[in-house]
């Protein structure tokens, strides 16, 4: 008897004990997720907008290396990636198709 009269001593404290640990878990969320809010936005005002025009660059990129007719030369294209462009093109067919099995995979 003595046992089971401790036992529900013990229980209900740690009910207690838990639902304050929820309690807190609880304001400490909503508290990260006030501070996350207030970091994540838009423009600021007064600061400079600075357009990268990555558009640009990655056609430039394509032009450069990939084209029919790319500006630089294979030796240059070693130098600069440090794999000849075959082997590039091999790595990036590859990855494209891995990207497209788990893509698939993960409508399964």
């Amino acid at each position: 008897m003595a046992t089971k009269g401790l036992a529900s001593i013990v229980n209900s404290e740690s009910d207690e004990e838990l639902e304050r640990l929820e309690l807190v878990a609880l304001q400490n969320e909503q508290e990260n997720m006030k501070t996350g809010m207030r970091k994540r936005h838009g423009s600021i005002k007064g600061h400079a907008y600075i357009n990268r025009r990555l558009l640009d660059g990655h056609q430039r990129l394509y032009n450069d290396y990939f084209a029919k007719h790319p500006v630089y030369s294979p030796t240059q294209f070693r130098r600069r990636f440090q794999m000849c462009r075959p082997l590039f093109l091999r790595i990036v067919s590859e990855v494209e198709i891995k990207k497209k099995r788990s893509t698939h995979d993960n409508f399964l």
